[in-house]
């Protein structure tokens, strides 16, 4: 759903509509519970490194003489919004906010040798590689004295093939260290047949996760994979002037053979070329969620104040953690100090605050309102029809959290102050008291993540077939963790008085097993007619503004 398989060249040729159908199908599937996502539990500090594992799998047609099947994964920070400033004269002007680097890459050179991955660029060590040192090797390579050496050094080539039709597993692990090794170049022919070729790698800890949903920055993650061969007219030279027959003596395994072929002198004309004619990209979402002894998770938000002769107020939700698409309890209790206060009406915004960092180290902040809700109608714990306070009023009711990952995103400090995501609720209460209205305001701060046992909705995406640009479907989504949650449905779909009962919690860590209570059936059966025994309560409902 995420990605499309390129087969061959852009252009509608013979010979690439040919080339195509030696492949029908092309795909990398993830090994994980949860389609195309990776979910790190636990700050940088509290996780340990991440395993990526998975496969790539193709079928072939007919028989075809690759170079290599290579993979990489690939983190690219963006940035694109116009920042609206003021200059000297106080008059507006706009400037263009524009940038993308990459802030990490993994790859595997050759799957068809090797399953193990390396990781090429990571912001937290030194293996990050300068553009610039590159450009400068490779114009060294290319001087003159360095091309007559190229052209003297002779290569031996060998096609390497398997006598079986199709291979789970890694086919060729014995060539690993022999690739290219003294010269020597390694085809690999593939016969018709089924192809899965596993990868693994361990990814950092400290490894960014995913940021889709903000409109001005993010960080996403696309595997791309390749079916490589030399130059067509490099191929057709060197099976031309084959030598020798298949061999098995020496390879190591007598499910592979080895055709060996006469030395020739080849420059960088007909070497250097990569001709690839299959590749697959996909879509990968790297999640962080919270430990399950996370202190935000059991960190009671409250907040209270006492006006003098007026009233006593107190405004409180049990977890300062909330899962993206679950609700939270809100407590509101008010005590008024003098009689005729009409309670008109009571709001809460969700505040999205949020900042970014560019290569100059300027910092971009900004501020969104997720959503608005609102109360104008309190059943029995007003006056019926004027919303007069009668003695205290205590309301418990609970606020939806949004589970589209584009209207809100997750809590996150990326390193290096990339990216800051932070939220608060926003409490508003008007009251009016003989033409006279008081308003109390109160903010607490929340801390929202996501939790794989609440299903969300993620942004679907789509890659360009020649370029692998990834492209956002306007309007369009995808379920994600849909699968989870009691008969189909995640905990908040289950009534409202359950709520200060059943919060939605991360995964436990595997090592708190043997903290695990044995529960008597008599006891649960106590709470279940203690939870059916309390009354129903008003909510909030959305509206706009």
């Amino acid at each position: 759903m995420f990605g499309k398989t390129y087969l061959g060249v852009p252009y509608a040729t013979s010979s690439s509509s040919k080339r195509n159908k030696k492949l029908d199908y092309f795909d990398i599937k993830i090994d994980s519970p949860y389609e195309d996502v990776i979910v790190i539990q636990g700050s940088p500090l509290e996780s340990s490194n991440v395993p990526l594992s998975g496969k790539v799998i193709f079928s072939v047609t007919e028989s075809i003489i690759v170079r290599r099947v290579s993979l990489k994964l690939v983190g690219l920070f963006k940035l694109d919004f116009l920042q609206m400033g003021k200059n000297k004269n106080n008059n507006g002007i706009a400037s263009i906010v524009k940038e993308k680097k990459k802030i990490f890459e993994c790859t595997w050179d050759n799957l068809l040798v090797s399953p193990l991955g390396e990781i090429v660029i990571d912001n937290d060590n030194n293996d990050t590689v300068d553009s610039k040192m590159q450009v400068r090797s490779k114009r060294s390579l290319s001087s003159p004295v360095m091309n007559r050496l190229m052209r003297r050094k002779t290569y031996s080539s060998h096609i390497v093939e398997l006598s079986d039709d199709g291979f789970m597993g890694t086919p060729f692990s014995m060539f690993k260290d022999k690739d290219e090794q003294d010269g020597i170049s390694y085809y690999y022919q593939l016969k018709k047949g089924h192809y899965e070729l596993p990868f693994n790698i361990l990814l950092p800890s400290e490894l960014p996760e995913t940021v889709e949903g903000l409109q001005s920055g993010s960080i996403l993650y696309s595997l791309e994979a390749h079916v490589d061969r030399r130059k067509k007219s490099s191929i057709s030279n060197i099976i031309n002037s084959t030598t020798t027959t298949t061999s098995t003596s020496g390879v190591g395994n007598p499910a592979t053979g080895v055709r060996n072929f006469a030395s020739s002198h080849m420059n960088e004309n007909n070497n250097v070329i990569i001709n690839r004619i299959f590749w697959k990209y996909k879509y990968l979402r790297i999640i962080r969620t919270l430990s399950s002894d996370n202190f935000s998770l059991q960190e009671e938000m409250k907040v209270g104040n006492s006006w003098k002769n007026k009233l006593q107020y107190e405004i409180s939700i049990p977890s300062r953690a909330i899962a993206i698409g679950d609700m939270t309890p809100i407590d509101i209790k008010i005590y008024p100090f003098q009689k005729g206060y009409i309670l008109e009406k009571i709001g809460v915004s969700l505040i999205q605050s949020y900042s970014m960092k560019d290569s100059n180290n300027e910092i971009y902040e900004d501020e969104v309102i997720i959503f608005k809700q609102g109360m104008t109608e309190f059943g029995n714990l007003v006056e019926e029809h004027t919303n007069k306070l009668i003695d205290k009023m205590e309301l418990s009711s609970g606020i939806m959290i949004p589970r589209n990952l584009k209207r809100v995103t997750p809590d996150c400090e990326i390193r290096g102050d990339l990216i800051r995501v932070l939220h608060k609720l926003t409490i508003r209460i008007h009251l009016r008291r003989e033409d006279k209205t008081l308003e109390i305001k109160a903010n607490l701060p929340v801390l929202l993540y996501i939790s794989p046992q609440v299903a969300i909705e993620g942004r679907l995406v789509l890659f360009d077939q020649q370029t692998g640009k990834i492209h956002f479907r306007p309007n369009e989504v995808v379920p994600l963790f849909a699968h989870n949650g009691a008969n189909g449905q995640t905990t908040s779909g289950l009534p409202q008085q359950f709520r200060h009962e059943q919060l939605t919690l991360p995964p436990p860590n595997y090592e708190e097993h043997i903290r695990d209570r044995l529960v008597h059936v008599q006891h649960v059966q106590q709470q279940q007619q203690d939870a059916r025994s309390v009354r129903s309560l008003p909510s909030y409902r959305s509206h706009d503004g």
